[in-house]
């Protein structure tokens, strides 16, 4: 991963680089977590999760959901709730309230962490209905039961 994304016609500064790769920073200088467990920039069959924290086992307990901006994040949330709360919406729809609702019905994860430039947002998650109950911070490593370093990297979870 770098700071440009290709495109056919040359390559563009992706706003979010800079983003997920300070989380990621933040995740294990910060919070605690093994750099065994942080993945950032996953692929397709991984459903191309911004960051992800794993637990032993590979489930997602983190979803890290980078943006340019979190000025739109209400907006966002809201529309989860309310379009895509009772149900997988599936993948198809370049929404983003409906693929982020789509990652976290297809990972469940306990944790959203919303990514921005200088901001992070943290939310314990509800399922059926979806919901998010908003934190000070993200959780430490510890209190999660994830400070103890895994004997090798973590491999790419298959979540498709």
């Amino acid at each position: 991963m770098g700071l440009l994304s290709r495109e056919k016609s040359g390559c563009r500064y992706n706003a979010e680089y800079l983003s997920q790769i300070a989380a990621y920073v933040e995740a294990i200088h910060e919070l605690g977590y093994p750099s065994e467990r942080v993945l950032f920039e996953l692929p397709h069959t991984a459903l191309k999760l911004d960051l992800a924290i794993l637990s032993d086992d590979g489930a997602v307990v983190v979803l890290g959901e980078a943006k340019r901006a979190l000025v739109m994040l209400d907006r966002i949330l809201t529309q989860v709730q309310g379009r895509y709360g009772s149900e997988d919406p599936g993948e198809q729809g370049r929404n983003e309230a409906r693929q982020l609702a789509w990652r976290l019905w297809q990972t469940r994860a306990p944790y959203l962490w919303f990514i921005g430039p200088g901001e992070r947002q943290a939310y314990r998650m509800r399922y059926a209905p979806l919901g998010f109950d908003a934190l000070p911070s993200l959780p430490r490593a510890e209190d999660l039961g994830l400070a103890r370093r895994p004997e090798h990297r973590l491999p790419v979870p298959i979540l498709r």
